[in-house]
C-alpha cells in the first residue's frame, strides 16, 4: 500500500516535469533569434586552429553554423573528453557573434579553467586575431 502510494506520487512528479519541460521547449520554437551570418575573415580565425581536427568537432562545428543560420535560440551542449577541442569550437562560435556585433561569453566550470583558457598559448594566439575588445573577468 505504502509503495503504490510513493509510486503514484513519483509519476505525478515526472508528469510535473515532463509537462514542464515541453512548455520550455514549446516556447523555445515560438522564439526568435537574429540569424547570425558567417563573416568574411571566420575562415582565417578557422585556419588558425593549430592541431588536426577531429570528427567530432568537424561535425559540432558543423551543427552550430546550421544553429546560427536559424533564427530559432539555439539550444547545444558540447561534450567531449579533455583536450578535444570543445573550446576551439566555442570560440568560433563566440568570434562569429562577435564579428556580427553581438555581446559574447565564454564560460567554464571553474576560475581555474578559466585561468587555465587565458594562459593557454593557443587561447592567446587566437585572441589576438580579433580585432575587438576582450574584457576578462572573475567572480
Amino acid at each position: 500500500k505504502n509503495n503504490k502510494k510513493r509510486r503514484n506520487s513519483a509519476i505525478k512528479n515526472v508528469q510535473k516535469i515532463v509537462n514542464k519541460l515541453v512548455s520550455i521547449y514549446m516556447s523555445r520554437e515560438k522564439a526568435y533569434r537574429e540569424k547570425i551570418p558567417p563573416v568574411k575573415d571566420e575562415s582565417t580565425f578557422i585556419n588558425e586552429f593549430e592541431y588536426l581536427e577531429t570528427a567530432g568537432q568537424i561535425n559540432a562545428w558543423e551543427d552550430i553554423k546550421k544553429d546560427l543560420l536559424s533564427s530559432v535560440p539555439m539550444d547545444r551542449l558540447i561534450c567531449g573528453d579533455v583536450g578535444f577541442g570543445k573550446t576551439e569550437i566555442a570560440m568560433r562560435a563566440a568570434y562569429r557573434y562577435a564579428s556580427n556585433s553581438k555581446k559574447t561569453i565564454i564560460l567554464a566550470p571553474t576560475t581555474l579553467h578559466n585561468h587555465l583558457h587565458l594562459l593557454s598559448l593557443s587561447f592567446q594566439n587566437k585572441l589576438q586575431l580579433i580585432p575587438l575588445h576582450l574584457s576578462p573577468s572573475h567572480f
